[in-house]
């Protein structure tokens, strides 16, 4: 169901294929869906005609023996689990609080505040030893990376037609031969 909706909201024709004017409803119990699962996609959209149902899954048990142990194992930690967390806060909002201290958009910028930073000092040295006549100091580029780039560069002006095949064979080291 969630690859369908997805894959639907998302197709290249999305003049034929509108997701508010599909059924979803119809959808979900044409796939026998018990509920319908926690997406984005579905957040703020109406949906009619489906009819959850009241079975609790966390009861049913597996055939297989080993499986059916693991489940009630895995039950019996998450309970624990809960009671564990349930004293350790008062309220929601200090849980919440305690789980992120910072916005992600202001950890991001923050992120990119110092890349920016670092690219504009590693520009600024560049710079400055092309004026001095000394060249930049290599923590930045290693020897085969400055070899790569201008490989790169060389081949760059060839197909572009800057170049002679000849020039390049020169500036690559090469003997001219295929």
């Amino acid at each position: 169901f969630v690859s369908f909706v997805r894959a639907y909201k998302e197709h290249q024709c999305n003049y034929i294929f509108q997701l508010d004017k599909l059924d979803l409803g119809g959808v979900a119990m044409a796939m026998g869906l018990l509920k319908l699962p926690r997406m984005p996609e579905l957040k703020g959209v109406a949906i009619t005609g489906f009819q959850p149902d009241r079975v609790d899954v966390s009861t049913l048990k597996y055939k297989d023996k080993v499986r059916e142990k693991a489940r009630l194992i895995r039950i019996k930690n998450a309970e624990k689990a809960a009671e564990e967390e349930e004293g350790k806060y008062e309220t929601r909002q200090e849980r919440v609080g305690k789980m992120r201290k910072e916005s992600w958009s202001k950890s991001n910028r923050l992120v990119k505040k110092t890349e920016k930073r670092d690219k504009l000092e590693r520009f600024i040295s560049r710079s400055q030893a092309r004026a001095t006549g000394v060249s930049p100091p290599m923590s930045d580029f290693s020897d085969e990376e400055e070899d790569l780039q201008s490989d790169t560069r060389l081949l760059k002006k060839l197909r572009q037609g800057r170049i002679s095949r000849g020039e390049f064979d020169e500036g690559f080291g090469g003997d001219g031969s295929d």
